[in-house]
């Protein structure tokens, strides 16, 4: 079989389909991400124009009835050797020239190495959690997208470090809603999915290959502190649940603990709870002995309207992971730290006793507004964890491992391999083609995705 002879981008070539059935193959080089337009600026009639991967396989074509057409583009998903087919079925010999051009914008080639990402519910998914994105905008509407996958408590940092003036950037989290990125993004994911950047080029551009350098960063949450040798530690769940969350009220529900000790530690587990206005409420703890230490507020981490069912559960801890912001429905059951006070206060107290937690609804009905008639809620239940010194010598606590900063790498950390352009070696032409020279042949490569080729065309003899 003859390897279809090479052709390069923004050079017209000149050939015709001189033979019965004659099918004209033509190879070209990719960089992947290349926008390649498939343009027959010359044709007797409407050829078709069939484009196969390197590896062989149908990817697109014009034909009757395609969405693609002469003069569109084309973002081509890999490196390598592509090839694009002239013909047309049930056609007759003629030495009537066509001319096939293959365009290319040449300053962007090769410069926007994660294309196909031009759709919003479709972007590049990358996997590397350091990585530089460094890429152009190719053509004046072009868009770039890219989704990361997080975690809960991941560390999330994303640096704007080269952008064209009023260049756009919108990102959402796994939650959705968009965003306009402003300013560098520093932050801890609240909720696991998929996080999503979109670089968009200025409103109105008129101009082409716009570059972009972002640099993402994503970190795990640190590892959890090992539990001290000398702390022993008891959950107590509350039995005098359900209580009403009234509205301009404090509520007290107790636990008793009949371990004695010193306490070194306390903490609350699954506060399990609904309300209808979560920007009134919050929580405290009373000691055995009156103390009183007012720990969390909703707003203190934002603006949240409500959460129902009776499925919202939050657990607070001092060892909860820093920065970490309870969702926007806190029903995921996690564990946050104190927005007020830590539980510090309560160290080096006798355990035994009762301990109250106290919910605190700072709010009231507004009968005018028709949205929120309802402000109060109910507690379902809830537990606190006290940890007391059992008497067992401290282990020294090993200082934590220095942890390094990776270096972003370019384009997702794998150079992209570059395809050296081939140049074109005409070969004499055959004799039936005397009026039209037809250099390229012979270039009927027939077999190639033959099965396509008769799926689609199921009448020709080919």
């Amino acid at each position: 079989m003859t390897p279809p002879p090479p052709i390069t981008f923004n050079m017209p070539i000149t050939a015709a389909l001189c033979y019965g059935g004659d099918q004209d193959y033509y190879s070209f080089a990719v960089q992947i991400g290349q926008n390649v337009t498939l343009d027959l600026p010359v044709r007797p009639a409407d050829y078709y124009l069939t484009l196969y991967n390197p590896a062989g396989q149908y990817m697109t074509g014009i034909f009757p009835g395609s969405l693609l057409h002469y003069g569109d583009k084309v973002t081509l998903n890999a490196t390598g050797r592509w090839t694009v087919a002239v013909w047309m079925p049930n056609w007759a010999p003629t030495t009537a020239p066509y001319q096939l051009l293959l365009g290319v914008n040449t300053a962007c080639s090769g410069l926007d190495p994660y294309e196909p990402n031009n759709e919003q519910f479709n972007p590049r998914q990358i996997l590397t959690r350091t990585v530089t994105l460094r890429a152009m905008l190719c053509e004046t509407g072009d868009s770039d997208w890219y989704s990361f996958l997080v975690s809960i408590g991941d560390h999330l940092k994303i640096n704007r470090r080269s952008l064209v003036p009023n260049m756009r950037l919108n990102a959402a989290g796994p939650n959705g809603g968009f965003f306009e990125v402003t300013d560098n993004i520093d932050m801890i994911v609240t909720q696991a999915g998929n996080f999503v950047l979109g670089i968009d080029p200025p409103q109105n551009n008129t101009t082409e290959n716009l570059p972009y350098v972002i640099d993402v960063q994503i970190d795990a949450p640190p590892t959890p502190t090992p539990l001290p040798n000398n702390w022993s530690c008891t959950d107590y769940a509350s039995s005098d649940i359900p209580h009403c969350i009234e509205d301009l009220t404090t509520l007290g529900s107790v636990v008793t603990a009949p371990i004695s000790g010193t306490v070194t530690h306390v903490g609350f587990k699954d506060i399990t709870f609904n309300h209808n206005a979560l920007y009134d409420v919050g929580f405290g703890l009373r000691a055995p002995d009156g103390a009183v230490v007012d720990l969390f507020t909703f707003n203190d981490y934002g603006f949240y309207t409500w959460c129902g069912g009776g499925n919202c559960k939050l657990s607070l801890d001092d060892g909860a992971i820093a920065g970490l912001a309870p969702p926007q429905f806190p029903n995921n059951g996690g564990s946050f730290r104190p927005s007020c006070n830590s539980f510090a206060p309560f160290n080096g107290k006798a355990s035994n006793g009762v301990w109250t937690l106290l919910v605190n609804d700072t709010g009231l009905s507004d009968p005018t507004n028709s949205d929120v008639l309802d402000t109060t809620g109910d507690l379902y239940g809830w537990g606190l964890e006290i940890c007391v010194d059992n008497g067992n010598p401290v282990t020294a606590t090993p200082p934590p491992s220095a942890t390094s900063t990776p270096e972003p790498q370019p384009v997702n950390g794998t150079p992209v391999p570059t395809v050296a352009p081939l140049t074109p070696t005409p070969t004499a032409a055959p004799t039936v083609c005397t009026l039209t020279t037809d250099a390229y042949e012979p270039n009927a490569q027939r077999c190639l995705d033959e099965v396509h080729y008769r799926l689609l065309h199921p009448n020709s003899r080919g």
